[in-house]
């Protein structure tokens, strides 16, 4: 469901572009995007809702591919601190 041109810094996950490396995509779904492991960062898109308004995401990381792989709350809180 994705595909990525990084000529463009772009990335279609579902129907939306998002922006490779945008910590403020504007296509990304509410608390999106979250950093990855691997440094990326996580993009979501609306999925669906079913009969019980459960939904469920498109999500994959803008350098790994993967769809789901969050730092974990300490390694995020360590990460944000560092000096750039």
């Amino acid at each position: 469901m994705s595909d990525k041109d990084t000529e463009n810094g772009k990335m279609k996950l579902d129907v939306y572009e998002h922006i490779i490396g945008d910590e403020r995509c504007q296509e990304c779904w509410r608390d999106y995007p979250k950093k990855c492991k691997c440094g990326g960062l996580i993009h979501a898109s609306f999925g669906d809702e079913d009969e019980d308004c459960e939904y469920w995401l498109y999500e994959m990381c803008d350098k790994c591919g993967e769809n789901y792989n969050p730092l974990c709350e300490s390694e995020a809180s360590k990460d944000e601190n560092k000096p750039k």
